[in-house]
């Protein structure tokens, strides 16, 4: 009896182990650690991630494109366009609503850049802009 609630709780272990790891993989975009900071697939996975951190709910968020920019040595600008509707837009007026992100990065070490600062734009004509403290805890997220 007690080595099949070892073997259980073995199991238990390894599918916890398991479920953290998998949520690691799947969990934000990282600009310290993801090795295709380059590719428009890693852009637009960062676009999402901003798009739910900032706004509640958004529905039908589409990245439409990305570019970096040479500012100086060691200093990148990325640039992320894209749409989104909210919950109550998407009913009533079912126009999308156009956003802008600019984030500011630290390049001087290749394999670990650092997001520095996110200044973040939409057309939508009711909600204010994103808090400040909000766009501070994603950055934090997108630096780890």
């Amino acid at each position: 009896m007690n080595s099949l609630k070892g073997a259980g709780a073995g199991a238990l272990a390894a599918m916890v182990l398991l479920f953290s790891t998998a949520h690691a993989q799947d969990g934000h975009p990282s600009f310290k650690s993801s090795k295709d900071k380059e590719t428009e697939a890693f852009q637009a996975r960062v676009f999402e991630f901003i798009m739910k951190e900032v706004r509640n709910k958004p529905a039908d968020v589409k990245f439409e494109k990305g570019s970096y920019k040479k500012i100086k040595e060691g200093r990148k600008e990325l640039t992320l366009k894209g749409t989104y509707k909210g919950n109550f837009s998407k009913v009533v007026a079912k126009t999308p609503f156009a956003v802008e992100i600019v984030i500011k990065l630290d390049t001087l070490d290749e394999k670990a850049w650092e997001v520095i600062e996110i200044e973040y734009k939409d057309k939508h004509p009711t909600l204010p802009k994103p808090k400040d403290a909000t766009l501070k805890a994603v950055r934090e997220k997108l630096n780890n």
